[in-house]
């Protein structure tokens, strides 16, 4: 199950990030644990290499797990936890579902027929041109943890 947050600092790292996470993985006194089977920061780039945003994909191991990372952190700040020092990079980070997108879905493909679709959906292509993507940090843990 995957899980991205949204915008996080330029100055926080990976281990900051799994620090962040973990309360929220490992639940409450009632709760079953659950694993964090990787984490990824990917950076969004421009063309002149200049960062514009930093995200983080979490995966974990059930559905349960995903939906309480989603409640447990969403209205958190993550520069507020006490592992992260105070900074002047303050952003709202986010946590939401990440959805594995295939281009065989994808409406706007040439495979629809534009006539079939409602006049009040978009056709065009909405992503940000120009911008590239850069995994900066990774850690996996092994199923045995």
């Amino acid at each position: 199950m995957y899980v991205i947050i949204k915008n996080i600092p330029l100055n926080i790292t990976i281990e900051d990030l799994e620090l962040y996470i973990l309360p929220a993985v490992n639940g409450g006194l009632f709760q079953k644990k659950g694993q964090i089977k990787a984490l990824k920061i990917i950076q969004l780039v421009d063309k002149s290499g200049k960062p514009i945003e930093r995200h983080c994909l979490v995966i974990v191991d059930s559905e349960n797990v995903k939906k309480r990372l989603i409640q447990s952190l969403n209205p958190k700040h993550i520069v507020n936890t006490g592992f992260i020092g105070a900074s002047s990079d303050v952003k709202d980070c986010s946590v939401d579902e990440y959805f594995i997108r295939h281009w065989s879905n994808d409406r706007r493909s040439t495979r629809f027929n534009p006539s079939q679709l409602p006049d009040n959906k978009r056709i065009a292509d909405r992503r940000r041109r120009g911008l590239s993507t850069v995994a900066q940090s990774e850690i996996k843990h092994s199923s045995a943890r």
